[in-house]
């Protein structure tokens, strides 16, 4: 009994401190690598965030030259510029060169004839440049000049009435060869936003000579919404940085310029993420860039996207997790220690009643013990094995059904991504001859009207209505293209804000026909998609308000309420009302509710309904 103390004890605290070093030092090891892993794997997420913005800030460019473009092709502009270049070709050069600088100096100083700003003001292809600035709210202000750098049309006032003796139409211009001319970002102090100037030179088709310049002035912050709302974290942050140094944008306001160039070089070189010294905050953060905008048309500095997150809030779960380890450890050691003590003591006595009896039987005391032949546990080890074994065979019959499953569905997906690409293609198409017509109906009944009888103007009138319904029909198409296509970036959204933002764009309208509007208040906050979130309950809105019954006291409620694992939200109304059947069919594409007399392209509702879909 003297040596089976002795090994007792001996047990009992190699297992103390076997068990204590099984906590103490995978700890240890696991905090070091924790960290690391943790750092890379922000790092990594905001590597990819960084070159998902710049990809997505490209697009956005490149989309919104691709609309001037269209505005450059327009017949009824290069038609106009045409007309207006003719006086060069058949005047007095140095008469013409007298008068531009007469009227340029009246227009900087404000003493133009009202009759002569009107002519430039308020022509058919300034009523034209101001619907596209309607349609795209981007848009700050769009203004076209003829061959000679004379202003014949503006959205609105600008300084200058001459303009071949500025940067960006010297360099749109080429001497004549024409380019694209995407200037530097620059802060618009009249407007107090940052802005980017797009200029494209207008081309005539038949000898491709260039007739003029139009120039497109961005609201680059209202541009770049959508993938500057991205939400980081609240220790995160993200700037548009030019190679100097400059931080033009950021999440959280305008910055100072960055004065450090060893970490500027850092944002120029880096190719996966960093770790460093924050030069706005004195804080350590791991940060990510990318470049964006391509150099072969955009003449200013290079631009970044910098993506940057708190180092000491990126590993906080890591400390956490690390201590709740460690505490549980210690709690396990503790619960080891006092079971050890009683097991250890069973099993030495179990030990010491088996070396007794097998004493006794080396003696022939007693008889030899038999062992027991049950082999219930082997049967049940038996059973499971089959078990397991079936298991495996259905799993792999699974695999092969899951895996033509997976084949059907990309098919699917990819004929929708054609359709959308179909209707996106068919609607860019139809687009500029739809605003070709609307242009020249404006003409004739502009220039024309007293030459027509009142049958005449009625059809005029009858293709105005046409073609405004045609267009929308067109910009609601491009949209539901979109809504289908485009990548969604998902964030926590306070819908509260969210419908702040919406009601404010119908505010007047809701005044005008006094409609009680009302917005529970709390309403749960979701995790999707900002920019589609917004059309939603735009969508939704509008058309409360479009089929409100002004005879009743109108009124719009929208709040929400859990329904299972989602949250639904609702927007009710005491407006016309619609049939049982109609409620059916009303998000199907096109179709409209009849007898109503209210205009509208039934497309609205099926891109509300895609946008939801697209989210579960």
């Amino acid at each position: 009994m003297i040596m089976l103390k002795g090994l007792k004890n001996e047990l009992y605290f190699k297992t103390i401190g076997i068990c204590a070093s099984a906590i103490i030092i995978p700890c240890i090891i696991f905090y070091f690598s924790i960290t690391k892993n943790t750092t890379q794997m922000v790092g990594g997420n905001l590597k990819g965030i960084s070159e998902r913005t710049s990809y997505n800030f490209n697009a956005i460019i490149k989309h919104e030259i691709e609309q001037i473009e269209d505005l450059a092709k327009n017949s009824l502009i290069i038609w106009f510029i045409n007309k207006k270049n003719k006086r060069y070709a058949i005047g007095n050069q140095e008469e013409i060169k007298r008068e531009i600088n007469e009227i340029d100096k009246k227009w900087i100083d404000g003493s133009l004839p009202q009759e002569l700003f009107d002519n430039i003001i308020k022509n058919p292809i300034s009523i034209l440049l101001r619907n596209n600035t309607n349609y795209n709210i981007n848009y700050m202000e769009i203004f076209v000049t003829d061959k000679k750098g004379v202003l014949i049309a503006s959205t609105n006032r600008t300084s200058d009435y001459y303009q071949a003796d500025e940067k960006w139409w010297q360099k749109a211009y080429n001497n004549g060869n024409g380019r694209k001319y995407v200037d530097k970002i620059g802060f618009d102090s009249s407007a107090n936003v940052y802005s980017l100037d797009i200029c494209l030179p207008i081309k005539y088709s038949t000898d491709n000579s260039v007739i003029g310049i139009v120039k497109v002035v961005l609201d680059i912050k209202k541009a770049l919404y959508p993938i500057f709302s991205e939400n980081i974290d609240k220790a995160g942050n993200m700037w548009l940085v030019s190679s100097d140094g400059t931080s033009i944008i950021s999440q959280t306001g305008f910055v100072k310029k960055i004065n450090n160039d060893e970490f500027m070089n850092k944002i120029i070189n880096n190719q996966s993420f960093f770790v460093s010294d924050s030069p706005f905050l004195k804080k350590k953060m791991i940060f990510a860039s990318e470049p964006v905008i391509q150099k072969d048309f955009f003449t200013g500095d290079q631009l970044y996207v910098l993506i940057s997150q708190n180092f000491s809030e990126a590993i906080k779960p890591a400390k956490k997790l690390i201590s709740s380890i460690f505490l549980t450890g210690f709690i396990v050691l503790m619960v080891v220690i006092y079971f050890s003590r009683e097991f250890l003591g069973r099993l030495l006595s179990v030990i010491d009643t088996i070396q007794k009896g097998m004493d006794k039987i080396g003696y022939g005391r007693e008889p030899v013990p038999v062992l027991s032949e049950d082999k219930d546990e082997l049967d049940n080890l038996t059973v499971a094995f089959n078990n397991m074994a079936k298991a495996i065979k259905e799993r792999d019959d699974l695999k092969v059904d899951k895996s033509e499953l997976e084949i059907i569905s990309k098919e699917l997906i990819d004929k929708n991504v054609e359709l959308g690409e179909f209707i996106y293609s068919i609607s860019h198409d139809l687009r500029a001859p739809v605003v070709s017509i609307s242009g020249y109906s404006s003409i004739l009944m502009e220039e024309y009207a007293d030459k027509l009888d009142e049958e005449g103007i009625k059809y005029l009138k009858r293709i105005n209505e046409n073609t405004a319904f045609m267009e929308q029909l067109i910009h609601d198409l491009i949209d539901l293209s979109r809504a289908e296509k485009i990548n969604y970036v998902y964030q926590d959204l306070n819908i509260s804000e969210i419908l702040e933002v919406v009601s404010s764009q119908f505010r007047e309208e809701i005044r005008k026909k006094k409609i009680d509007f009302v917005v529970k208040s709390k309403l749960h906050k979701i995790y999707a998609d900002k920019t589609k979130v917004i059309q939603v309950f735009n969508n939704l809105i509008g058309n409360a308000i479009k089929y409100i019954n002004t005879n009743n006291a109108p009124r719009i409620e929208i709040g929400g309420e859990m329904e299972g694992d989602f949250y639904k939200f609702y927007i009710k109304d005491n407006g016309i009302g619609m049939s049982k059947s109609d409620q059916e069919k009303i998000f199907k594409l096109f179709y409209r509710i009849e007898g109503t007399g209210i205009s509208g392209t039934g497309v609205g509702l099926n891109i509300v309904k895609k946008i939801v879909e697209r989210h579960q």
